[in-house]
């Protein structure tokens, strides 16, 4: 994937009113197995502004499907002419993970542009962690001669004055335990979510408690027990009723 597809596209959006819209989505299993998608969206304007600037924001498409394999490109025009873009991907363990996180990383052909660096999944005996950096950096770019000029100190300038009023980029993770100790911007549940910053990357760390392996089993061992010693001592209890009604009944024939 060039850094045309991905990154060009804020140039547009920061001579004009558009948002950008980046989500990075990353769902982890118990033993560091998962999914990984990330959403490239962007609605009618700003596909317009773009093609004005010569940029085919679907440059590359083909290419990316064809080279990576692993990954799985959905385009979905929107009904208002927009347009989004998902690349998403399957790991079986920490090193996969790794692997397309780097992977994707390095794609990003021009020098120091980076959506996340160093992303990892660490997993241990009862807990699952998630650590790296993560952000938007615009690479330096050649710019555009389209309708829409711009250049590459154009870019630099608006990237560093107004990049985070144009562009929302979010990372969303979800663990799959209880979530122990974070550093994000939201927690609903097991799911954080990072509110990025445009410009420079900034740390990202989850970790989530995994439960033991005994203590459902141990749960339903215990209910178990309760119920059957409830329902012993109930049965008990009707069968000294029952007797103690029977003995009454025989006293009273005997007596009358």
């Amino acid at each position: 994937m060039r850094s045309t597809f991905l990154l060009a596209l804020l140039a547009a959006v920061l001579l004009s009113a558009c948002e950008l819209r980046l989500a990075g989505d990353v769902r982890v299993g118990p033993d560091g197995d998962g999914t990984l998608e990330l959403l490239i969206a962007l609605d009618a304007e700003l596909h317009e502004l773009l093609l004005d600037a010569g940029v085919d924001p679907l440059r590359g498409i083909d290419e990316v499907s064809r080279a990576a394999p692993a990954w799985t490109v959905d385009q979905v025009p929107g009904d208002d002419g927009g347009l989004s873009v998902s690349l998403s991907a399957d790991f079986d363990d920490p090193d996969e993970f790794a692997s397309l996180v780097d992977g994707l990383h390095a794609s990003l052909d021009a020098d120091d542009g980076a959506l996340w660096d160093g992303l990892r999944l660490e997993v241990t005996d009862g807990s699952v962690r998630f650590v790296g950096r993560a952000g938007l950096v615009v690479p330096r770019f050649p710019g555009a001669d389209g309708d829409v000029e711009f250049d590459e100190d154009d870019l630099a300038r608006l990237v560093r004055e107004r990049g985070s009023e144009f562009v929302r980029y979010d990372l969303r993770v979800t663990m799959p335990g209880e979530v122990v100790a974070h550093d994000a911007d939201e927690l609903d549940g097991s799911t954080v979510v990072w509110n990025l910053p445009v410009g420079e990357l900034r740390d990202v760390s989850v970790t989530s408690e995994l439960a033991t392996a005994g203590t459902p089993l141990m749960l339903t061992a215990v209910a178990l027990l309760v119920a059957a010693g409830t329902a012993v001592t109930v049965v008990a209890v009707r069968t000294r009723r029952a007797s103690k009604q029977r003995r009454e009944a025989r006293t009273a024939i005997t007596t009358g």
